[in-house]
């Protein structure tokens, strides 16, 4: 147990008291005061033992397949996936390869980088718009990646992979 038991500047209603308990180890805390009862409207506990919290990018899928289209017909018809981050100190930049263009909108804005910011260290899960670039000559565009960071937070990809057939071969399924 760690026992308070003095109280300064208590008694007025918005009195504040901090408390220091200097411990790495669970901790039980008693409020007590001989001489009458404690009441208490809120109580936080910050834990500054581990530091600032770690900013964390999360995503899902990690892998996106089947993006397809015929020399001359692209680009491939749209696939997503989702990325949200907290705990963040800056930015989650979003950089696709040169071979696949992302967007916040299905229909237009296709650009890398993408940055999506924080409010209040948090990005809300956030849906992006995957597409196989028009333009690009007959042949498979597999095992490319679209980057995710953000200062201090660990990096995170979405694996992409497809097809561009030659006019008149069969798409693949």
């Amino acid at each position: 147990w760690i026992d308070i038991t003095t109280f300064s500047g208590i008694g007025t209603t918005g009195a504040t008291y901090t408390h220091d308990l200097n411990t790495s180890s669970a901790t039980q805390i008693r409020l007590a005061t001989p001489s009458s009862a404690v009441y208490v409207h809120d109580i936080l506990v910050t834990d500054n033992a581990g530091g600032a919290p770690t900013p964390t990018i999360s995503i899902t899928p990690a892998a996106l397949t089947g993006f397809s289209y015929q020399t001359g017909n692209g680009p491939s018809a749209t696939q997503t996936f989702t990325v949200s981050g907290t705990n963040l100190t800056a930015n989650i930049s979003l950089a696709a390869s040169s071979n696949y263009e992302i967007s916040l909108n299905a229909a237009t804005g296709y650009t890398t980088p993408l940055v999506l910011s924080p409010t209040s260290g948090t990005v809300a899960q956030t849906t992006i718009y995957v597409r196989l670039k028009a333009g690009l000559a007959a042949g498979d565009y597999n095992a490319e990646t679209i980057n995710i960071t953000s200062t201090g937070a660990g990096s995170q990809s979405v694996t992409c992979s497809g097809t561009v057939s030659a006019l008149g071969a069969p798409n693949p399924p």
